[in-house]
């Protein structure tokens, strides 16, 4: 089990492991907290710059949609958004690199932050959905639930776990159950929706343009400030990019290395016939080869009677 294993320290594999996070999700986390705990100092930093619907597009509060994945309500949800968000970061940016992950993430928020506002602010115009334009948003859930919509349609017949539940169902419905759920909790979550909404725009390739070229990604590596960065920063330049593995304490762990067995090394093994002595369960070697023969020589009998 997890931290019961006395001959791990698993204090230096937690360094390691924070010393080797790439530098772009790292500094969200900074970002995340940081603003965390400015909120403490004023009761109206948070209510200042979450994304709600009727400020954003009335009062044309812009900044809500640059400031609003950053902030979080409360430590809480801080810290289940952060479990749920360093996996995913960690492992797209490795693919990514730096420079390409920090782009998909700025336009792929802004997009969401966009839509939110707008698409809320919208329904309110129907009299029974009036109060939608005074729901606010806040944190990186939205983009969280987009990037699970995409890794579950990566392979979407396959069997999933849905957390502790003793039941696995496909993951293409991963994320729609986990909406449920949360809305049965919580109530209805539209930042969420509007999440899994843009996972599958990029499913069907709608979102492509989030993606720069490699081009623009070598540009940007190799600006004067991103190459002092990274003397200091675990900064991933495209050269470096396409591992996705998530590694904890210099331990990579991937999809393809928990969910394929490596059969070409199992095949490479040359087959060996087994060469001892065989026994009875039971009994010793010349009871057992007694009995043997007594049983052969029966069957031989029944074969040679046509009676029987």
């Amino acid at each position: 089990m997890f931290f019961t294993d006395p001959n791990r320290d698993y204090a230096t594999e937690m360094k390691n492991w924070w010393r080797g996070m790439p530098a772009y999700t790292k500094l969200v986390i900074y970002v995340s907290i940081g603003t965390y705990i400015l909120s403490w100092l004023n009761s109206a930093f948070i209510p200042l710059f979450i994304n709600i619907p009727i400020f954003t597009i009335e009062n044309l509060q812009i900044w809500r949609v640059f400031t609003s994945p950053f902030i979080t309500l409360n430590l809480l949800t801080l810290i289940f958004e952060m479990c749920s968000y360093l996996p995913i970061a960690y492992r797209t940016e490795l693919r990514l690199g730096t420079a390409k992950y920090g782009a998909f993430f700025i336009m792929n928020f802004i997009i969401l932050e966009v839509l939110y506002a707008a698409s809320l602010y919208g329904l309110s115009f129907i009299p029974s959905l009036s109060l939608l334009a005074i729901v606010p948003t806040a944190g990186l859930f939205p983009l969280i639930m987009a990037e699970i919509v995409i890794n579950c349609n990566i392979n979407p017949e396959a069997p999933s776990s849905f957390f502790l539940c003793p039941i696995q169902i496909k993951a293409k419905y991963f994320p729609w159950v986990y909406l449920v759920v949360l809305s049965l909790i919580v109530g209805v979550m539209w930042d969420l929706l509007i999440g899994i909404l843009i996972g599958y725009f990029h499913v069907y390739k709608w979102m492509n343009f989030t993606y720069i070229s490699d081009e623009k990604t070598k540009f940007i590596d190799n600006l004067r400030l991103i190459v002092s960065m990274k003397n200091y920063t675990n900064y991933i330049s495209l050269s470096n990019a396409g591992n996705d593995s998530f590694s904890l304490g210099g331990q990579g762990y991937s999809k393809a290395n928990i969910n394929q067995p490596n059969t070409q090394t199992k095949r490479s093994q040359p087959f060996v016939p087994f060469e001892g002595a065989g026994y009875r369960l039971g009994g010793d070697e010349s009871n057992g080869s007694e009995r043997f023969n007594r049983h052969a020589e029966t069957e031989n009998s029944k074969e040679d009677d046509p009676l029987i």
